[in-house]
C-alpha cells in the first residue's frame, strides 16, 4: 500500500508516500534506509507514527518535502529532524507540536514553509516564531474569506401548475 514514484524523467530522486497504509510501523520505515539518498518527498501523514519514527526519517538527508501532519509527533522528536538541512517544506497540521518544537527547528536555514494549522502552537507564540524563521513561511491556516455578492446563487421555486 506504499506508493513509491520518480519525481521526474531522467532522475534517481524519489517520492514515497503513505497515504494508504495507515498502519505504518517502525519496521515499514526501517525499509527507507535503502532510499534515504534518493528519498526527496515524504507523505506519511494521517498515520500512528511517533517520536521514534523521526529518529528514522531525520537520516533521510536528502528530503525536501515532509508531510507529518495529524501523527502523533510531539515536541520530543523534533530534534531528530535537524539533520534535515535540504527540508524546505513542513506539513505538521493537526500535531501535538508546540512552539517549542518549532524552536528546535531553527537551523534548518532552507525551511521555506511549515504548515501549523490545528497544532498546540498559542497565539502568542506566533511573534516569537517569526523573529526566529523570518525567511520562512509560517502557515497557521484557518482562513477565512470575506463573502462577496459575486459568491451568491438565487435560486427560484419552480412554480407547479
Amino acid at each position: 500500500g506504499v506508493i513509491v514514484l520518480p519525481v521526474a524523467v531522467n532522475s534517481n530522486y524519489i517520492g514515497v508516500s503513505f497515504v494508504s497504509s495507515p498502519a505504518v510501523t517502525n519496521e515499514d520505515l526501517n525499509l527507507l534506509a535503502v532510499l534515504q539518498k534518493q528519498l526527496v518527498s515524504l507523505k506519511i501523514g494521517n498515520t500512528n507514527i511517533g517520536d521514534s519514527a523521526l529518529g528514522i526519517i531525520g537520516k533521510c538527508s536528502q528530503l525536501i518535502f515532509l508531510q507529518l501532519n495529524n501523527t502523533k509527533i510531539t515536541d520530543s522528536g523534533m530534534p531528530f529532524l535537524n539533520s534535515l538541512q535540504n527540508l524546505r517544506s513542513l506539513n505538521i497540521v493537526g500535531t501535538n507540536i508546540s512552539a517549542k518544537g518549532i524552536q528546535a527547528l531553527q537551523k534548518l536555514r532552507s525551511l521555506q514553509s511549515v504548515y501549523l494549522y490545528q497544532s498546540k502552537v498559542a497565539a502568542a507564540d506566533w511573534p516569537g516564531l517569526a523573529k526566529l524563521f523570518p525567511h520562512t513561511i509560517l502557515d497557521t491556516g484557518g482562513y477565512s474569506l470575506q463573502k462577496l455578492m459575486t459568491d451568491t446563487v438565487f435560486l427560484k421555486a419552480a412554480i407547479k401548475k
